[in-house]
């Protein structure tokens, strides 16, 4: 049986607002094995975590964040107390607390201040990820001890054989396949692609997995799940219950 590593989706984010550090710390609570978060790049070249381009729906500000340096970004709430913060800030805790990350990587902007940031900054378990796998390949060619996976989103509409050849060919570490696949292969198939990939050498993670009854069963066939619910993957029993206290 495995113990599928649980990665807390842009922190706990069911309940939290998205990418802050009140998400990270409620997530690390239930201890989770890691986390997710998204990285962008500001006007002046500093790191954000943030998933949108533009900041109006996680904060009461306006506008693309490339267009803010990040004095000026920080000045927008995101929920009651948090901001949209910087890399440099959660870094340390991050590090100290010493659970796995998963960065996903989301506009190539971001590579050469990553790859500066990180020249003086080893940690082991650290994954970069992207649905653009040129960005992750050349993260890689640039700083060789990172691991680096691959998303895929929600289309099937590729051929996996040569996924892998390529992956092999450039030191990937791990693919991240969508939860969706269940419905588009069938329970059977998206297993047996799952093992597949597993079986040729990569680990493999599923976003973004919310449903108790979908991880009892993918757990036996993954190496990672990506969840805005840690509770699902952390416990079991614990998830049900919470979710009769709830009732």
């Amino acid at each position: 049986m495995l113990n599928p590593l649980i990665l807390a989706h842009r922190g706990y984010s069911l309940l939290f607002s998205e990418n802050t550090k009140k998400a990270f710390e409620r997530a690390a609570d239930l201890c989770v094995d890691g986390f997710e978060m998204d990285l962008r790049v500001c006007k002046d070249g500093k790191i954000v975590i943030i998933h949108d381009p533009v900041v109006d729906r996680v904060s009461n500000g306006e506008g693309k964040v490339k267009d803010y340096s990040f004095d000026e970004i920080r000045e927008f709430r995101v929920g009651q107390d948090e901001h949209i913060p910087l890399l440099d800030e959660l870094w340390d805790w991050l590090v100290e607390d010493g659970r796995w990350i998963n960065m996903e990587i989301k506009e190539r902007e971001v590579v050469e201040p990553l790859v500066e940031f990180l020249k003086d900054r080893y940690y082991e378990k650290l994954i970069f990820s992207s649905f653009q796998h040129s960005i992750v390949y050349e993260l890689k060619e640039k700083l060789g001890w990172v691991k680096i996976g691959l998303l895929y989103d929600k289309r099937p509409d590729y051929d996996l054989r040569e996924e892998m050849k390529k992956a092999r060919e450039k030191g990937v570490y791990s693919f991240h396949l969508p939860v969706e696949g269940v419905g588009y292969f069938g329970k059977k198939e998206y297993l047996k692609i799952l093992d597949g990939i597993r079986m040729a050498g990569f680990k493999v993670a599923v976003w973004t997995l919310n449903d108790p009854g979908l991880y009892m069963t993918l757990m036996n066939h993954v190496d990672m799940v990506i969840t805005d619910d840690p509770i699902v993957g952390v416990s079991a029993d614990l998830y049900e219950t919470f979710r009769r206290y709830e009732k």
